[in-house]
């Protein structure tokens, strides 16, 4: 790392510990991510500062990210509070409409200013980050926030967006501390693996969610089952894997030649749960390829 670029580094994580110095308490809205991980840990640290770590649970979340965000928030040594949300309960979220991450994110940050007030803290602090926002006009989970602000007395903080701290700068102070997840791939909501207009049921998000699980068990880190319907009504998954690591797709060689796929079981998994066709995308993963 240059010079200037580690002075730079350095200066954004001194704002970042002065902000919460000035605090007197806060929630940490924690998904168990590189950002909200980090947030956490800054804020644990903080002399004097009481705060709290709150992670929403609901069929949207894996469950291998709501067991990471405790093991995590049980290695800063923050207190933690899992909310347990309804979410496929809102017409927006059920329906996948296109405003669904507005939607989401609104109903979220709602009920953590609601536990705040009831259980007496000043402010609560959303880890999104200065790169989220910059370069797209896409940006609906902020745009929640930015309305709930003008219309609640108790602020929604983004300290990473106000000091303009990027991914980037927040996996390199992360680095800096051991028990913090800073090479953990990018994880989103189940919601984002279905076509807009797909109605999204328990069932189906987890279905995806264990076959994804599955693919894990087998060494994939960054992987996606995207879900598409066709004119048949037919359920196509479109597997995305990072391009590093598609290498790894066959394993040993079988008695009759052929190469051990490492992720069959996924396949037979997903064939068993009702999809007619498992493809792979040679393109490989792309963070928001629904969106396209």
């Amino acid at each position: 790392m240059a010079i200037s670029e580690s002075f730079r580094t350095e200066r954004k994580e001194q704002e970042l510990k002065d902000f919460f110095s000035r605090q007197k308490s806060v929630l940490v809205a924690f998904s168990g991510g590189v950002d909200s991980s980090l947030l956490a840990a800054v804020a644990a640290g903080t002399p004097d500062l009481k705060v709290l770590a709150v992670t929403v649970s609901s069929p949207l979340v894996p469950d291998r990210e709501l067991e990471t965000s405790k093991k995590i928030a049980a290695d800063i040594g923050i207190p933690h509070m899992v909310l347990e949300k309804r979410m496929l309960d809102l017409k927006g979220i059920r329906k996948n409409e296109l405003n669904r991450c507005f939607v989401c994110k609104k109903e979220i940050m709602e009920s953590l200013i609601q536990i705040a007030k009831e259980k007496n803290y000043e402010t609560v602090v959303d880890g999104t980050n200065y790169s989220d926002i910059v370069g797209t006009v896409f940006r609906p989970g902020y745009n929640a926030i930015l309305e709930i602000n003008s219309q609640s007395d108790l602020k929604i903080l983004t300290p990473f967006v106000e000091f303009q701290i990027t991914k980037d700068d927040i996996r390199k102070m992360s680095k800096k501390k051991s028990f913090l997840p800073s090479n953990k791939p990018t994880m989103s909501c189940l919601a984002t693996r279905f076509s807009y207009g797909m109605v999204l049921t328990p069932d189906l998000l987890k279905t995806i969610d264990i076959a994804e699980e599955m693919m894990v068990k087998a060494g994939f880190s960054q992987i996606r089952i995207r879900c598409h319907i066709d004119s048949g009504q037919r359920k196509i998954a479109r597997i995305e894997l990072d391009k590093n690591e598609m290498d790894k797709l066959f394993g040993k060689t079988l008695s009759d030649g052929s190469k051990e796929l490492k992720i069959q079981p996924a396949i037979d998994y997903l064939k068993k749960s009702g999809f007619s066709y498992v493809t792979l995308d040679l393109e490989g993963f792309r963070s928001g390829s629904m969106d396209l």
